[in-house]
């Protein structure tokens, strides 16, 4: 009844439809459009997060030049934000829509929500605020979708600029459809205007309304993109191997804001420790060269980055020792060793051997060659994901006597043992140049340099977080922030790689498939603040629900359903 009688004034007082609001002629049919617009443009930010580099991001509007022409309706690859134009109803999937007044709808988009230019990167996450100011309120939008009703002469007042709106043109000018401040060129919008000079109608899509529809999307793409390159890491790690992994220590929990992501001493949930203190590049960039791993970081720059979490060994020389390696079975022994020139960057130890024997008496076999093994201990190893490098060990030969090169010994070698304060005992092993004198243990000489790149940041796994598009958009837009880690102490430093008696497996509750109790690591990731929750924050309930807040324990839970008071989702690394 409403809509007859509206009608009916309508063509009574036909000489002021200027001023008459199409939405309240038919509020149905703009209300309609605009709310399938708008689910169209969510459900299109939810697909696209699932292989955008910069999951979030919504489309630019439809250029004007497209307008009448096949391309009509496709969003541009960028534009200068905010940004001003047609929906680009076909890349949303849309057939035209169009308002109570036969008019196609307009889209505006807030700084930081699409691509300025082809180049660029965004970083949208859990705390990225839209930037549109609508009816004084700021930072109340990320994107509007706006009827924009028939032309009108708006009037000159406070926010309107006096002007006789005429369509048909191409390109169209948005001022010749959007009225007052919406037309006004810059980042604040209204909803409302003087009768006569106003009539669009305006929904407003909200940072909230294009968080809960990444939620989703993000916890998948870490499940499927991010957790099988931690994975592989930890077989990776000093110590660790594809039935063993070995797990670093975690950062403690903190304001992630803050945080140096540097895993602690006994420390098995948290943040994901992701410092590092090389720098880390993939083989396919022009710019990538092994020696690059020696290269430093820049701290303050480069996210993650601490020099001071660099793997080092002991300063105390005394701490390295030399012997001969038990299991080998040739001759000779070692008649001394000097490693007073081992610093924290590098060990290095001149190692006299030899065979004491008596040439006359034929007990002298027809050269002499032991097996040297140097243990030495190294700091911070299990406080990030770290590897060997094998092609950093090296050696001086100094024997005037050795005639074959020395060379690094595959067998037992790369022994490392990881403690629960992340240090790690590690043993390399070598076949020295052959010596052929008798008589004397020191009658030939080695030196042997292990440097502390020996064991060094997972540059492998680095790159695929920092370098890689398929993965990058991880760190690029900050969700490690949002995602909590946790360990069994079996498969952390100074664990057995195995889960038993006080070292059990992690339980996630209704996880599915069972067993629960088998998890060797784990992601939570946690969602957007729920109600009365404040982030960033340095207390884990402010990101966290349930048993998921509490880590004092090695139990999780997962929930079938997303909720106002639960919307945690749980990654199994390994079971």
């Amino acid at each position: 009844m409403l809509i007859v009688v509206l009608g009916v004034s309508w063509m009574l007082v036909s000489a002021m439809s200027s001023w008459l609001n199409p939405a309240a002629t038919n509020p149905g049919i703009n209300g309609k459009v605009l709310g399938e617009a708008k689910a169209a443009l969510l459900g299109y930010v939810a697909n696209d997060a699932m292989t955008d580099n910069n999951p979030g991001s919504l489309p630019c509007p439809e250029p004007g030049a497209y307008v009448g022409t096949a391309n009509e309706g496709i969003a541009a690859g960028n534009c200068t934000l905010p940004a001003v134009g047609r929906l680009p109803w076909r890349t949303l999937g849309l057939d035209k829509p169009v308002d109570a007044s036969g008019q196609p709808l307009w889209y505006v988009v807030s700084n930081g929500w699409a691509l300025p230019n082809s180049t660029a990167t965004l970083n949208i996450n859990f705390s990225t605020q839209g930037q549109l100011t609508v009816d004084g309120q700021a930072n109340a939008a990320v994107a509007l979708i706006i009827a924009p009703g028939p032309p009108l002469a708006v009037q000159a007042s406070a926010n309107c600029t006096a002007r006789n709106q005429t369509r048909g043109t191409t390109p169209p000018d948005y001022r010749d459809y959007l009225e007052c401040q919406n037309a006004a060129g810059d980042s604040s919008f209204a909803t409302s205007g003087p009768s006569g000079s106003f009539n669009d109608q305006v929904v407003q899509v909200s940072a909230s309304d294009v968080m809960r529809v990444l939620e989703g999307p993000i916890a998948q793409r870490i499940q499927r993109g991010i957790v099988p390159h931690i994975a592989s890491a930890a077989q990776s790690m000093p110590g660790g191997s594809a039935s063993a992994p070995m797990f670093p220590l975690a950062a403690p929990w903190g304001n992630p804001t803050t945080s140096t992501y540097t895993g602690a001493a006994n420390t098995y949930s948290g943040l994901l420790p992701l410092v590092r203190s090389r720098k880390a590049c993939t083989i396919t960039d022009p710019s990538c060269d092994t020696t690059l791993l020696s290269e430093p970081c820049v701290p303050g720059t480069d996210a993650q980055c601490d020099l001071s979490t660099a793997v080092s060994w002991t300063s105390n020389w005394w701490q390295v020792s030399v012997a001969v390696a038990p299991d080998y079975s040739g001759s000779g022994s070692i008649g001394g060793w000097n490693c007073n020139a081992t610093t924290t960057a590098t060990i290095k130890c001149t190692i006299w051997y030899g065979q004491s024997c008596s040439w006359w008496w034929g007990g002298c076999p027809s050269y002499v060659q032991p097996k040297i093994a140097i243990t030495a201990t190294a700091s911070n190893v299990g406080k990030a994901f770290r590897q060997l490098n094998t092609g950093y060990l090296n050696y001086v030969n100094t024997s005037a006597y050795g005639s074959n090169a020395a060379s690094y010994y595959a067998g037992s070698a790369n022994a490392v043992a990881i403690a629960a304060d992340g240090s790690a005992t590690v043993t390399t092993e070598w076949l020295p140049p052959r010596a052929y004198c008798y008589g004397s243990t020191t009658c030939d000489s080695v030196t042997i340099q292990v440097p502390s790149l020996y064991i060094t940041d997972n540059t492998s796994f680095q790159s695929a977080l920092r370098d890689t598009p398929a993965t990058d958009w991880f760190l690029d837009n900050d969700w490690e922030q949002w995602t909590y880690y946790a360990v069994s102490k079996g498969y952390a430093p100074g664990g057995t790689g195995a889960c038993t008696g006080t070292n059990p497996c992690l339980t996630v509750n209704n996880y599915t498939p069972a067993p629960t109790n088998d998890k060797r690591a784990l992601l939570v990731f946690s969602g957007r603040a729920l109600s009365g929750k404040t982030q960033p924050s340095s207390q884990l309930s402010d990101y966290f629900e349930g048993e998921n807040a509490m880590p004092t324990d090695s139990v999780f839970e997962q929930r079938s359903d997303v909720t106002s008071a639960f919307n945690d989702h749980v990654l199994v690394i390994s079971p």
